[in-house]
């Protein structure tokens, strides 16, 4: 009987040779040997988007090195099989396998609530939604045209760009399950790629988050769903990076959507080709949403919030909160708040101007010393404490909480939150802010304890 091992092992080494060593760290050293059959040898790619890439661009080439390498074996072919087609070759008679590792699910990061169903459409964001439907149906390869590939979507904070990555994202892992999904911020892309380079040469290599980690997470994907990438502004280093997952991840036959607050050619010192790259496919702007698609924006809310409000209370928040989602969101929250705490069943229209008013005149005054100020009365712990470098227990609990309002209510970058407080470097704030994040969806005391203090702050 054949030795599997010695036998991919030896093609593996002839493929090292013949193939460019970009081709062969993306593509072949991922490829995991599975069985022998009838004369046929399979080997395994983690995604359908790697095996499609495989067979069209370098199948040719491994069956070379085969008749090289083995010019009188019982196997006179080498097939490459995607992860979830595997079981089928692994049943019958006549097989030679081994034991092979499962392929590792990736965290998909995808928040469940953000659908296609709860998005509401306007004249703002028609076309943006109809393109992540047309994407979410059909992403990368399955486009006939490939014209929808990037995606890239554009406009101000709050107003939906987010929701539609996660919708495609939720709708592919329902429809089409055997994909890969991965959402991600273009600054966790960014913090990776520093963590796996700074790991690489590291003693404990294989236990840390390296290179070939980075890889697995970013390149052996079906859709990339990349957030904010305004924040790689002045990182030509993470620029490049998102350069080479680009190429492969198109040449593959993967789906990339990405969403940014300005379009590709106004974010400072991005460089010219990724600039070239970003706007070969499909570039929408969502603009503030008008009045009408505000109205039914508070209507859905109310759904969603269990809120009874009148027709008047309804039109006078969305004809006076103009200027995106999130703002119309949070004062339908402050509302509900309010009826919960004096047991209102139906608030009444000069209670909804109280709060509407003092938003309209308090939001443009709250900055970073106001809510260092109310997290320190929130939580008793002195500023000095908050921004100073000793790690108890409470200390660190407040300054979580002053990282996690700062980025996800002022959109202020990891490194300059890392500034106010005392100069903390990138890696801290991002750890910081996904643990504080995380929290926030598995302890419900301490999620009513942010709401509370946002309220108090405005957010």
């Amino acid at each position: 009987m054949i030795d599997l091992k010695r036998f991919w092992k030896e093609i593996l080494n002839g493929l090292s040779i013949k193939l460019n060593a970009l081709d062969y760290s993306t593509w072949i050293e991922n490829l995991i040997p599975l069985c022998e059959k009838d004369g046929t040898f399979y080997v395994v790619a983690k995604t359908i988007s790697a095996k499609e890439y495989v067979n069209k661009h370098l199948i040719d080439t491994i069956n070379e090195c085969l008749v090289e390498k083995f010019p009188f074996s019982i196997i006179n072919k080498i097939e490459v099989i995607a992860d979830v087609e595997k079981k089928a070759y692994i049943s019958g008679e006549n097989i030679s396998t081994f034991e092979t590792p499962e392929v590792e699910e990736i965290q998909s990061n995808l928040f469940p609530e953000y659908t296609f169903e709860n998005f509401v459409i306007g004249n703002s964001n028609r076309i943006a939604y109809f393109a992540a439907q047309n994407v979410a149906m059909k992403p990368g390869k399955e486009q006939a045209y490939m014209s929808f590939n990037p995606l890239f979507l554009y406009g101000g904070i709050g107003l939906g760009k987010t929701h539609l990555l996660h919708a495609i994202g939720n709708y592919v892992k329902k429809n089409l399950s055997r994909l890969r999904v991965l959402y991600v911020a273009a600054e966790t892309l960014s913090s990776d790629y520093m963590k796996a380079s700074i790991n690489q040469n590291r003693s404990d290599f294989e236990n840390t988050f390296n290179i070939n980690s980075f890889r697995e997470k970013y390149i052996n994907t079906d859709v990339l769903l990349l957030d904010d990438i305004q924040f790689l502004e002045n990182k030509p280093g993470s620029q490049e990076v998102l350069f080479n997952i680009f190429n492969h991840l198109i040449l593959g036959g993967s789906q990339l959507v990405i969403a940014s607050d300005r379009p590709p050619s106004e974010i400072p010192t991005l460089e010219d080709r990724l600039i070239s790259r970003l706007q070969s496919g499909l570039l929408i702007e969502i603009k503030k949403p008008s009045l009408e698609t505000r109205i039914n924006i508070v209507r859905k809310k109310m759904e969603q919030f269990e809120l009874n409000l009148s027709d008047e209370i309804v039109y006078y928040i969305a004809e006076n909160i103009d200027t995106n989602i999130r703002d119309l969101e949070r004062n339908l929250k402050n509302i509900k708040l309010y009826i919960r705490m004096t047991n209102t069943i139906t608030p009444s229209l000069s209670m909804v101007k109280d709060f509407v008013n003092k938003e309209l005149r308090e939001k443009e005054g709250v900055d970073s010393n106001d809510v260092l100020e109310a997290v320190s009365n929130f939580t008793g712990i002195t500023i000095d404490k908050i921004i100073g470098q000793k790690r108890n227990k409470e200390y660190v609990e407040a300054r979580d909480i002053f990282i996690y309002l700062m980025r996800e209510y002022f959109n202020l970058p990891y490194v300059a939150i890392g500034q106010l407080l005392g100069g903390r470097d990138h890696s801290t704030i991002t750890y910081s802010h996904d643990k504080t994040s995380e929290k926030i969806k598995t302890n419900k005391d301490f999620a009513k304890k942010i709401e509370d203090l946002k309220i108090s702050l405005n957010l």
